[in-house]
């Protein structure tokens, strides 16, 4: 009956999203004959860079502190904010990546006023590139010879932490602990290709 306590951000809510691709044939070996053109000639350098804010989340509690009778835990429940605390107290690091001591029990039968979503969950960025000869044959046919790097940099990219901070008896020590990470690291491949 009150739908100001669920406002606040989507659940997919990226504020920030960059996407860069790109593709550079170097004019080296052009003027080459031979062997020599052979090998200087047909190179290609490619990749896409990726960088986005991370999604929003909500602090919750692990049980029924409003005696709301959900079907299960607290089903979404969230706690109070503390006094003089942020909404978004985000620590950044993946042991505890907000400070579950901004947050409070709610009175007992009663609701939070903490909005929903006022957490912003870790950034994505990742550096995709790939190396490629193009070698040509007789009339129509190519061979493509291709070397790729998925993730370049090898950068570790989290998922979400652990957002449950009260149980039923007490304190949440997990509360802000991240334990999973999104994406790949670092992937080497090599393929070739045949065009005719």
């Amino acid at each position: 009956l009150d739908p100001q306590s669920n406002k606040g951000l989507s659940d997919y809510d990226i504020r920030h999203n960059f996407t860069f691709n790109y593709t550079w044939e170097p004019a080296f070996g052009r003027n080459l004959t031979g062997i020599s053109r052979l090998l200087a000639h047909g190179w290609q350098v490619s990749g896409i860079v990726t960088a986005r804010t991370g999604v929003p989340f909500s602090p919750v509690l692990g049980f029924d502190r409003a005696r709301a009778l959900p079907r299960s835990g607290g089903a979404g429940q969230r706690p109070e904010l503390a006094p003089g605390a942020s909404s978004n107290p985000v620590l950044g690091g993946p042991e505890q990546y907000f400070d579950p001591l901004a947050f409070v029990l709610p009175d007992e039968g009663y609701l939070s006023a903490l909005g929903r979503n006022t957490i912003t969950g870790p950034g994505f960025a990742t550096w995709d590139g790939s190396l490629i000869k193009n070698v040509g044959l007789a009339s129509t046919r190519r061979l493509q010879l291709r070397f790729e790097v998925f993730n370049l940099l090898n950068r570790a990219n989290f998922g979400l932490p652990a957002a449950t901070v009260f149980s039923a008896s007490g304190r949440v020590a997990s509360a802000g602990e991240i334990t999973s990470t999104v994406g790949a690291a670092r992937q080497i491949q090599l393929g070739a290709r045949f065009e005719f």
